[in-house]
């Protein structure tokens, strides 16, 4: 059995290899190597000599298609300018609105018509169309198009390895703005049909999740529709350790497939003409191919089938596979078809979960162990050593486990599994055929969810382990510790790595000294989000993007460096004006989080909560750093950009500014009222570096001797302006932007000078 694990641990590692970026003789070495690894699989015909080549085969397939897919995204992501092109292909997925009357269009290429030295065919690009709310192109249409392509942001400026695979795998390396499109008659008829198939049914269904509170849930985990699910669902799941209930996983759809199969064979018992096992396996199969097709392919989804086609294949060759044989191959596909899936958090908890699972269940059964007393003991060890199990990659992506997450799982797995799960996909199926019962149906599933919500929000009041600082390292130590003391069933081990783990926990985070203040302009792409540290306190000012139907920049990045800094709660949250690329994200961070003040440049409708405004005069002190409201005056009529809260940050005899999207009529009637007190040591650049902001007197004014644009990677405004940026150049002043430089960090205080860097 033991064998069986050295393609999944080469394989995994491989991709892993792409992160470091090998070149020169150091690529060479590796492919030489490889080179003879694959001769040694020439040679190798039986015994372990064989299985040890299976594991560098697959290795060696995992390295080579990732590289592959890594070179063909750097290729585009290395351009240094946006770039028109003419393609043809199909609108791919949903056509989703977004802000300012623009819509997002998924598009797959099929070929490229100018043959651009780009090559694009067969990428899919995330493109945006403006001011085509009214007729935008349709799903699974082809089309012929003229779009401005620019590459996404390099993945290689990024330290994060769940973000650098996010980038690689997700963004494809291109997005851009669609100007023309024309539909092209008679082409790509089947698949594009098959594609409003699926998403009239996920629409009719999603119709009916949402009659039920909470309903969202139904969403996620029978359509894989994350998006369905509020900020504040989220955060319960996360408290919870329920997180893993809320996505399609191979636990769920193996307990569809086995109810298929469970289906199919009474059926042939009842009728032995129908067929065989092998019959009844087929059928099951068959149901796991088109809930895939209805689902779409993405990778968990994909993963989950494959497990579950394999689950079968185990079940109907049970006499010449093993349980780690099918394991191995499942592993190996996976890595073979997306090798990049090793760079998410959930290729390594949706496969360590099932190696736990094996690991830990007894694999002979004695009487006593079949009593039911017996069979509980071993449920409730199973999850407690799932829970240790995740424990370590949990930490690194939320930053915290809740400890209560065994005895929660006891009841809401059951819960999810044998009742609202098959409860859920009836209710796909009986829409697809009326209506009227799917309605009778839904209203049936309310108590079951209402009572997995009550489950979930318990966990408010139970305690959790927090891990402030936790490294790639630390994860993949501890996870060999873990899976060596199941291996050879060693308490002993077991006890150390519970000795590691809480002394992990229990290991101070490195946190600013009690006299420094630091500041960091996050990389929110188009759009503005910073944070202001002192004394264990913590304030936001701005919050990115949001867009319909995708998770905010404040659930992509904040929310998420928030937790892994330990903070719990929000002492300040200033949304300087209403623009979605400002304002987008404060409902979110509103829900995840308990904000003691909320401060606003202008009034927003959309916000439930009322907040104080920002006028000149007013000041917010955080610890000792004092903040000087500025801009806007009380009782004049300013709005939009030239409403923005406008703060100096003072402290330790340093100023930082902070003057939102501020347009020249604002900044100068700063400049009259305040004149030479706006000097600063930092500026932050007002609207991202438009020129519409470029007032000369202003910056004269404020004399800074650095400046921070935020501002996303080619964006289509041209923000920083050259002109902007030229004017700063020539007199030396330096210049920090989060499109090169990604998010941008200053440190300072008492008798220390300002310390100005990109924030890894």
């Amino acid at each position: 059995m033991r064998w069986i694990w050295l393609p999944l641990g080469t394989g995994s590692v491989a991709p892993f290899l792409l992160a470091m970026h090998l070149t020169g003789w150091h690529r060479l070495l590796i492919y030489c190597l490889l080179a003879s690894l694959v001769l040694t699989l020439a040679f190798a015909v039986s015994g372990k000599t064989a299985r040890l080549s299976l594991a560098f085969l697959v290795f060696s397939g995992a390295l080579l298609q990732g590289e592959w897919r890594a070179q063909h995204t750097f290729e585009v992501a290395g351009l240094s300018q946006r770039f028109e092109v003419v393609l043809e292909g199909r609108v791919c997925d949903r056509v989703v609105a977004s802000f300012n009357a623009s819509v997002a269009v998924p598009f797959c290429v099929t070929r490229s018509v100018d043959n651009s030295a780009i090559d694009l065919q067969g990428r899919r690009l995330a493109l945006t169309c403006y001011g085509c709310e009214a007729a935008a192109p349709e799903e699974g249409e082809y089309y012929r198009i003229q779009a401005r392509l620019k590459p996404a942001r390099p993945a290689t400026a990024n330290s994060d390895i769940w973000a650098w695979h996010r980038q690689l795998r997700l963004e494809s390396g291109v997005r851009g703005t669609l100007s023309e499109w024309k539909a092209v008659p008679g082409k790509g008829f089947l698949s594009g049909q098959m594609l409003r198939w699926r998403l009239r049914i996920q629409d009719r269904y999603s119709a009916l999740t949402r009659m039920i509170p909470g309903g969202g849930l139904l969403d996620a985990m029978v359509l894989g529709r994350k998006e369905s699910l509020e900020t504040s669902e989220w955060e319960v799941l996360r408290e919870s350790g329920l997180v893993h209930l809320a996505v399609v996983s191979g636990l769920h759809l193996g307990l569809l497939t086995a109810l298929v199969y469970a289906l199919a064979t009474a059926l042939q018992r009842l009728s032995p003409r129908l067929g065989n096992d092998h019959a009844a396996a087929l059928c099951a199969g068959l149901f796991v191919l088109v809930y895939l097709l209805l689902v779409g392919f993405a990778v968990p989804v994909f993963r989950a089938a494959v497990m579950a086609w394999l689950g079968l294949l185990l079940w109907v060759f049970r006499r010449r596979l093993s349980f780690w044989q099918v394991y191995c191959l499942a592993v190996s596909l996976v890595l073979l078809v997306e090798p990049l899936s090793v760079f998410g958090p959930g290729f390594w908890l949706s496969f360590l979960s099932v190696a736990v699972i094996a690991l830990a269940l007894p694999t002979r059964k004695s009487q006593a162990e079949r009593a039911w007393s017996s069979r509980l003991k071993t449920v409730i060890r199973l999850q407690i050593l799932l829970t240790m199990g995740s424990m370590p990659v949990l930490a690194l992506t939320q930053s915290e486990v809740p400890l209560a997450s065994p005895l929660l799982n006891l009841v809401a797995v059951p819960l999810v599994s044998l009742l609202i799960l098959p409860a859920g996909f009836l209710l796909l199926l009986v829409q697809v055929v009326s209506d009227a019962l799917a309605e009778i149906l839904a209203t049936c599933l309310e108590p079951l969810l209402t009572l997995f919500w009550l489950i979930a929000q318990s966990s408010a009041y139970l305690p959790v382990m927090e891990f402030p600082s936790f490294s790639h390292a630390s994860v993949i130590g501890l996870l060999a510790l873990f899976l060596l003391a199941l291996w050879f069933q060693s308490r002993q081990i077991l006890l150390w790595w519970g000795v590691l783990v809480v002394g992990s926990a229990g290991w101070p985070e490195p946190r600013l000294p009690g006299n420094e203040a630091r500041l960091v302009v996050h990389n929110v792409g188009q759009g503005l989000a910073m944070t202001l540290e002192h004394g264990g306190q913590v304030m936001i000012y701005d919050t990115g993007m949001a867009w319909p139907g995708y998770p905010s920049r404040a659930r992509q990045v904040l929310i998420p460096w928030l937790h892994q800094q330990g903070y719990r709660e929000i002492e300040e949250l200033v949304v300087s004006h209403a623009d979605d690329d400002h304002a987008g994200g404060a409902e979110d961070i509103l829900a995840a989080f308990p904000v003691r003040r909320l401060w606003l440049g202008e009034p927003l409708k959309k916000f439930l909560r009322p907040g104080e405004p920002c006028e000149t005069g007013k000041r917010i002190y955080l610890g000792s750093v004092r903040v000087q409201q500025l801009w806007p005056p009380p009782d004049e009529l300013w709005a939009g950009n030239d409403a923005s809260c406008t703060f100096m940050l003072q402290y330790a005899g340093r100023s930082i500014l902070i003057p939102g999207d501020l347009e020249k009529a604002a900044q100068r009637e700063l400049v009259n009222r305040f004149g030479g007190k706006l000097k600063a040591d930092i500026l932050i650049i007002p609207h991202h570096g438009a020129k519409s902001s470029f007032l000369p007197a202003f910056l004269h004014a404020v004399a800074p001797a650095q400046t921070i644009v935020s501002a996303g990677f080619l964006n289509r405004f041209g923000h920083p302006h050259d002109e902007v940026v030229t004017w700063l150049a020539r007199r030396g002043v330096q210049q920090w932007d989060t499109a090169r430089h990604g998010s941008v960090r200053v440190s300072w205080g008492p008798g220390q000078p300002l310390r100005t860097a990109p924030d890894d």
